[in-house]
């Protein structure tokens, strides 16, 4: 298990390298709610190649995902605008609902509908749209 960093010089090629990537409470204001999802889409294709020589029909845990942290509700437009950019841009998001078995289930949030919402921690598993696949060698 490695630590990546991103400081001065930073080669970015060593995602080629990684298995997934990890990250809590990231979004506090517009430009995070629209970038995290473009740099996590970019980094996610850098990881690709390593997962591209094995048949990701097979098992869908072998493709690279963000595993992030997040809390529903302290920013309500923020969390919309988030989830609307990811799936703008061809990221998957679902919820692990259960994380002794792994169950990943979509995004069923409702924003904005109370002034003051009960802030609530999810994991959200978070993925190339390419990388679910939908062929019949994939249907259960």
């Amino acid at each position: 298990c490695a630590m990546q960093d991103f400081g001065e010089g930073y080669d970015v090629s060593s995602y080629e390298q990684t298995d997934l990537i990890l990250g809590s409470d990231l979004i506090y204001n517009e430009i995070g709610a629209t970038c995290l999802p473009r740099i996590v889409k970019q980094l996610l294709t850098l990881m690709m190649p390593r997962f591209s020589a094995v048949n990701r029909c097979l098992v869908r845990s072998i493709s690279p995902y963000f595993l992030y942290a997040h809390t529903f509700h302290r920013y309500d437009l923020l969390d919309e605008r988030f989830l609307q950019e990811c799936e703008q841009i061809g990221l998957v998001v679902q919820e692990v609902a259960d994380a002794v078995t792994w169950q990943l289930v979509p995004v069923n949030e409702v924003f904005c509908e109370e002034i003051f919402p009960e802030k609530r921690i999810a994991i959200l598993h978070i993925s190339l749209e390419t990388a679910n696949c939908n062929k019949e060698c994939c249907v259960e």
